[in-house]
């Protein structure tokens, strides 16, 4: 184990579980420019027989969709009949969530309130409202199978038992917070069926991939649940981080106690779920020094420089997707995250955690999409 020494294991040691750090060389494919798709420069990348094809955001070219690439301050990275993938700023969600109403009513319970009440919805559809799905189309297929329902009954039905919420939530004071899926499928241009496919911290900035309808929402989702999605991110962390690449294999568990307080905050467990996140050193910042470059081969002596008064910024892959993987992983080996007030991390104006790339097959085509995003952390750590 390279550095394990320096690594400050004792997050992992506390848990008894495994650490692994390692130093890794990289080798880099070859790439041709190809033209502009969208606008988005598209790349195709030749890493032995696979052929890989990159769309680079730029926000200097024209945009596919003028209605969308500037939605509330949204910025379109790549679109296709399919698939639009926004760089979701710092501060925003991912998903909808809801404030006000009665206190500990969450959205399940007052769509099943609401079900078993409104006299629009056909009797046998009723006596299901504990277990009624809350999406459009497992809604209508669930009507269809369990409650012998026609398509369009069904459809109507659904109708029906979104307005009769939306006007419960109008006496109640219930209010829509601010997301990215609310903005999207608010814009004009038929994108009220948008869905995301999967999800980024509030705090986190970055590529963010939503499906335009159904097909493509289960294409992509299987891609999820088949962990063949490639995702980087780029983080800014405390301390001198050791040069090279390491790996961090670290079972995670919700935190009781937080839980109890309404927090969620992930912790070491020897029987939480695995998880394995790999990482490289890019460079170095000594604060109020000027940045130094760093990674391996650089010469330096680690344990004679030491990590006060430095930070580092990493490229992190999760191999796993659990919640908080990547700001608890940091964490438990004694470099957290700037800005990540969950996990002790030093103050800065921002989480300093970006979704950098995301690489998928694109449903529409079946090519393989790698949508990146660049982050200027300057203004996050003066």
């Amino acid at each position: 184990r390279a550095g394990g020494g320096h690594a400050r294991k004792c997050g992992a040691r506390a848990a008894g579980l495994s650490l692994q750090v390692r130093t890794d060389s990289v080798s880099l494919p070859r790439a041709e420019r190809e033209p502009v798709f969208g606008h988005s420069v598209l790349r195709r990348t030749i890493s032995g027989n696979k052929s890989m094809w990159l769309a680079i955001g730029s926000s200097s070219l024209t945009p596919p969709t003028p209605q969308l690439a500037r939605v509330a301050g949204l910025r379109v990275l790549a679109q296709s009949p399919a698939v639009l993938v926004v760089d979701k700023p710092s501060g925003l969600r991912s998903t909808p969530a809801f404030v006000g109403g009665t206190a500990g009513s969450t959205r399940k319970k007052r769509w099943c309130a609401a079900a078993s009440t409104l006299l629009e919805l056909p009797p046998r559809l009723r006596s299901h409202a504990a277990i009624l799905p809350r999406t459009r189309d497992k809604f209508v297929r669930f009507a269809v199978s369990r409650a012998g329902l026609g398509e369009s009954e069904a459809a109507v039905a659904w109708q029906a038992l979104v307005r009769a919420n939306e006007e419960q939530d109008a006496r109640d004071g219930v209010t829509e917070v601010d997301s990215v899926l609310r903005r999207v499928r608010a814009a004009s241009g038929g994108f009220a069926q948008a869905r995301l496919v999967h999800r980024l911290d509030a705090s986190t900035s970055g590529v963010l991939a939503l499906a335009l309808d159904a097909p493509s929402a289960a294409a992509l989702s299987q891609q999820w649940r088949d962990r063949s999605v490639s995702k980087r991110y780029e983080a800014v962390v405390a301390g001198a981080l050791p040069d090279g690449s390491g790996e961090v294999c670290l079972a995670l568990s919700r935190c009781a106690v937080a839980d109890r307080l309404g927090l969620t905050r992930m912790v070491p467990a020897r029987d939480g779920l695995p998880c394995r996140t790999t990482y490289t050193v890019t460079r170095r910042h000594a604060n109020g020094a000027g940045a130094w470059a760093g990674g391996s081969g650089s010469g330096r002596d680690d344990d004679d420089r030491g990590s006060a008064g430095f930070t580092t910024t990493v490229e992190l892959t999760p191999h796993t997707g659990r919640l908080h993987q990547l700001r608890a992983h940091m964490a438990a080996i004694g470099y957290p995250i700037l800005g990540d007030d969950i996990y002790s991390g030093p103050a800065a104006t921002r989480l300093c955690l970006h979704a950098k790339s995301l690489a998928f097959v694109e449903p529409a085509s079946g090519q393989t999409w790698r949508v990146d995003s660049h982050c200027d952390w300057g203004a996050a750590i003066t």
